[in-house]
């Protein structure tokens, strides 16, 4: 055997070994040793105690291993913050909240790995919610005194007073516990007892996914938010791609899991790991798998969280997740509430149990609890419909209620005779079926039927409906228990006549067939929203009459039939809004019943309804009304007490044949919206309400004056306006010119107020806009030029501290204009150039219309002239770039004026921009302000508050009629092209 000499290097290496060895041999004869009597204790016992603690110390100095958990550090110095570690005189208790697999427990752990050395004692108690269960809190109890007090062999006694038994050891220790995954306050309770048997500046941190329970015992809560999309994106690319980005070709797919996964670090993970590696083909077939069923593994870990619900909780949860997801919570509560159940504490418990969320008065849920509660209903549906024996043998001890959106299950149902006492919702969807026949008994035997939806999803606009359910020998029964009957286009003349509305909140049926409704002698109490409109067969509906708490009605469209209101024998002073556009009635009412109303809509009536109602004394009269649409209702004047409608904010005379508004006109202080299109008798104008931001008063052709200024003026001025005359031809010169210089002063009081207190950021959209049939632009416009640009030399400390804005107007030719869009903006791309070529692009619109779409059914505008359109804008962030000085910043601004309906934002091919012109604006001196003020085009402002900014949007769609999109009858969208007036209400 040949003997081999060790290298050079490996010689050194073990030298160095040997070094160490020596050094840390060294080390620890230095370290206090254990000292041992021989009476005291076994080898046996003292070489294990000598393990553990070891192991202990080791354990407390090992990394906090947090290393690539995305998002970790940033949520651990939140919860940190809350923790208050310098605070060593109090017990702090913290609970980290969050919906299930949000990551609380990696969070804890976290936390407890980095702050455990910094405590005498600790304790990391995990999932007691499973462990409890399985081997009892007592067990659990013995594990956390075991624990925290260094003792293996310590025997608590009756758990009932075991704290204050070692009261004096807890407190001799700082301690660091830790309950994971508690959900009963018993469990808390039993294990943490009170803070004063723990040592000042101890720590209790809690995970659970009930907010209550911490609110229960007074302790600081941290909700656990969701990963940020960065984040989102981070975690899932390391488990699909082992990288902290997708691959190219995978982005699409990627960002459709993020959009699924909506930061739930768990499904993140579960996805990624599913994903990885895999191919095309499969990643679109599981992303379409889960449109509708979720992730095994996902699944059983959410359904956790819904198995400790109780049945109330449990019905709610499932009403909610199958029927009414993003439904105003106001409005879910009335239509769930039944006998002996409180929903509004039901709610309250989903989001303390972090199921659901409110957000801005809406109830919301993660898609995948929604796919889950849809999976849970489908388990009961495939139960209670497939299996009928079992049914029949096992109906009565079942809890569960099936809920139905499926088409073909459900026509099954209806057209089979299958109903069961089982069923609690059906919302059938037409769009896909063709057309049925349904028996008379279709709903036979479903006497918990609470919700019954009939609508087509392809027809959201409110067409008149498709008759695709035939009920040829008519309906014999509709369940009584019915708190929610909408059929979009329903196909008979009346409602069964043994069907009882005792329990009906939401009753609508647009388009329907209907001529009459129940009978008065029916209670209806509980009714608060009621949709006929477009019921053209429709001529009574005195079923109405006892509904007291009806809160919405709407009757437009039902045409010449509907000639008398239900008679109100009582005051409905829950009723705020009533819809009667286009019927026959000529007799409304009487306020005094009607106190409450808030918005009222009589639009389109040939029959000579007296409006004087609307103007009553505030003791006898609708005091509180807001919005009154009064179109095309053949009126020739207003009550000279119009006035005294204090709280209006929208109204609308458009198509009426007025001459003059009474001179008490302005004393209407709240109102913003205000319409006088097609008012073709309109002579003149007074004073308008100082408030006043929208004015349309497209082809009143009669229309010759305004009164100077067109609304009260102050010099704190604030109120952004937008004032249309479109088509007013015969409007005089005079007031043209005072339109414009309203307009001017209105415009430099704003920026002068902006510039003294208000506001100095950048307003895109105008302070003052308006329009008028001309020519030509003022003259007063320092630059003009022929076409849609101009390009000017800006003259020598045109920037100086009085700079405000920029006016800008245009001419705009129109050739054979029909606005079917309703929306027509003109618009301004601008360029300030410095002398080093670097520059600042900017964005203005100068004036325009956004009505609603369909905008109370009167015929469209049409132009086929030129018109002047002018905006006044501030350019505070010009001045910000380069601050207030006197040195001229910029030597030439560049403008591009261009029309677009801001919807399609194409081209309008009958418009175009012929002129444009620009000009400064300054703030005006103290001796111009003086001089107005003489003039009395100015009054002393008496509003100290802070001003509000609007774009063009906003000016309109705070004030315009309420009509757009909506949620009509508490629930379902109303047509985008039929706005409803009730939206600011229900906003």
């Amino acid at each position: 055997m040949e003997s081999s000499s060790p290298s050079p290097a490996s010689s050194a290496e073990f030298d160095e070994e040997i070094s160490s060895w020596k050094a840390a041999l060294a080390s620890a004869s230095n370290i206090l040793g254990y000292v041992v009597k021989e009476i005291s204790t076994s080898e046996a016992k003292l070489v294990d105690e000598i393990a553990v603690d070891t192991f202990k110390k080791l354990n407390d100095l090992a990394p906090s291993g947090n290393e690539g958990l995305v998002g970790m550090e940033s949520r651990l110095k939140n919860l940190e913050k809350l923790l208050s570690w310098e605070d060593l005189d109090s017990v702090h208790i913290i609970g980290i909240v969050g919906m299930v697999g949000i990551g609380k427990t990696t969070l804890a752990d976290c936390l407890y790995g980095r702050m455990r050395g910094q405590f005498d004692g600790g304790c990391f108690l995990t999932n007691i919610r499973e462990n409890s269960g399985r081997s009892g809190l007592e067990s659990l109890l013995q594990k956390l005194f075991s624990t925290v007090l260094n003792d293996r062999d310590l025997e608590i006694g009756a758990p009932g007073n075991a704290h204050e038994r070692f009261e004096r050891r807890l407190k001799s220790k700082r301690l660091l516990i830790v309950l994971d995954d508690v959900n009963d306050e018993k469990q808390i309770r039993y294990l943490m007892g009170h803070c004063k048997w723990y040592q000042g500046g101890s720590r209790i941190i809690i995970t659970t996914r009930d907010c209550k329970l911490i609110e229960t015992i007074k302790g600081r809560k941290y909700v656990l938010p969701k990963l940020n999309d960065r984040e989102a994106l981070k975690l899932f690319s390391l488990n699909a791609f082992n990288d902290s980005f997708p691959l190219k070709e995978f982005e699409g797919l990627t960002n459709m899991v993020l959009d699924y996964a909506k930061g739930h670090p768990l499904a993140l993970k579960v996805l990624g790991s599913d994903l990885c590696e895999r191919d095309n083909l499969y990643w679109e077939a599981k992303l379409d798998r889960l449109k509708c069923r979720s992730h095994g593994d996902i699944y059983e870990v959410l359904e956790t969280s819904y198995e400790e619900l109780t049945i109330e909780q449990k019905n709610v949860f499932l009403d909610i997740a199958c029927f009414f997801r993003s439904e105003n919570v106001d409005y879910v509560t009335s239509l769930l509430n039944s006998h002996g159940v409180d929903v509004s504490s039901v709610i309250k418990d989903l989001v303390d149990k972090c199921l659901i969320t409110l957000s801005d008065n809406r109830i919301e849920m993660h898609d995948m609890l929604q796919t889950m509660g849809k999976e849970i209903s489908l388990k009961a549906e495939t139960i209670g419909i497939r299996d009928f024996r079992w049914l029949s043998r096992h109906g009565n001890q079942c809890q569960w209620h099936i809920r139905l959106w499926d088409s073909e299950d459900i026509c099954d149902i209806l057209t089979k005779g299958q109903g069961t006492d089982k069923i609690r919702g059906i919302f059938l969807d037409t769009s896909k079926l063709r057309a049925m026949r349904l028996s008379a008994k279709a709903f036979k035997g479903m006497y918990n039927l609470k919700y019954l939806k009939i609508y087509d999803s392809h027809c959201s606009r409110g067409c008149e409906a498709e008759f695709k359910l035939h009920l040829r020998k008519g309906l014999d029964y509709l369940p009584n228990e019915l708190t929610y009957l909408h059929w979009h286009g329903y196909p008979l003349q009346s409602i069964p006549l043994d069907f009882d509305p005792k329990n009906l909140v939401d009753f609508k049926l647009p388009h329907s067939q209907l001529a009459e409704i129940w009978d008065d002698e029916k209670d209806a109490g509980m009714l608060k929203w009621v949709d006929l409109s477009h019921s053209l067969n429709l001529h009574q509906c005195l079923g109405l009459a006892n509904a007291q708490n009806l809160e919405r009605l709407n009757l437009e469209g039902c045409c010449s039939r509907l000639e008398v209101f239900p008679e109100i024998k009582e005051d409905m002073e829950s009723l705020e809004i009533l819809l009667m556009d286009d019927t026959a009635i000529t007799e409304m009412p009487k306020m005094m019943h009607l106190s409450n109303i808030k918005t009222f809509s009589l639009c389109g009536t040939s029959s000579q309804v007296s409006v004087s109602m609307f103007f009553m004394p505030p003791t006898l009269g609708c005091s509180r009304l807001t919005d009154l649409y009064l179109s095309r209702c053949s009126l020739y004047k207003l009550p000279d007490n119009i006035g005294g409608l204090s709280s209006l904010q929208s109204l609308c005379l458009s198509g009426n044949n007025i001459e003059n508004l009474p001179e008490s006109f302005n004393q209407l202080h709240n109102l913003k919206w205000f319409d006088l299109k097609f008012c073709k008798m309109l002579k003149s104008l007074p004073v308008l309400p100082q408030n006043l931001q929208y004015l349309d008063a497209h082809e009143c052709e009669s229309l010759e004056t305004l009164e100077n200024p067109l609304t009260p003026l102050t010099v704190g001025e604030r109120i952004h306006s937008m004032f249309i005359f479109s088509n007013c031809y015969k409007l005089n010169q005079e007031a043209q010119e005072s339109l414009v210089g309203h307009a001017r002063i209105k415009s430099q009081l704003m920026a002068n107020a902006s510039v003294k207190r208000y506001y100095r950021g950048f307003i895109p959209e105008p302070l003052v806009g308006i329009c008028y049939a001309a020519t030509e632009i003022p003259s007063w416009f320092c630059h003009q030029r022929l076409g849609r640009s101009l390009e000017i030399p800006l003259p020598p400390h045109w920037c100086d501290t009085n700079f405000v804005g920029l006016a800008l107007s245009v001419v705009v030719s129109f050739k054979d204009y029909e606005d079917s869009a309703k929306r027509f903006s003109v618009k301004c791309c601008g360029k300030f150039e410095n002398q080093d070529g670097s520059f600042t692009r900017f964005d203005f619109t100068l004036a325009g219309w956004n009505e609603p779409c369909g905008s109370l059914s009167h015929e469209p505008r049409k132009l086929t002239s030129d018109h002047v359109f002018m905006g006044y804008n501030s350019c505070f962030h010009v001045k910000n770039l380069h601050g207030e000085s006197n040195s001229c910043c910029y030597t030439k601004a560049s403008f591009e004026f261009y029309v677009t309906d801001d919807e399609t934002r194409k081209k309008i091919e009958t418009s175009e921009v012929i002129k444009c012109g620009m000009s400064l604006v300054y703030v005006p001196e103290d001796d111009d302000c003086m001089l107005l003020k003489k003039k009395n085009l100015v009054q002393p402002s008496l509003k100290t508050g802070p001003s509000c900014s609007y774009d063009l949007d906003d000016v309109m769609d705070d004030v315009r009629p309420k009509r757009g999109l909506c949620q009509f009858s508490g629930g379902d969208e109303r047509p985008e092209c039929k706005r409803t007036k009730e939206e600011k209400i229900l906003a």
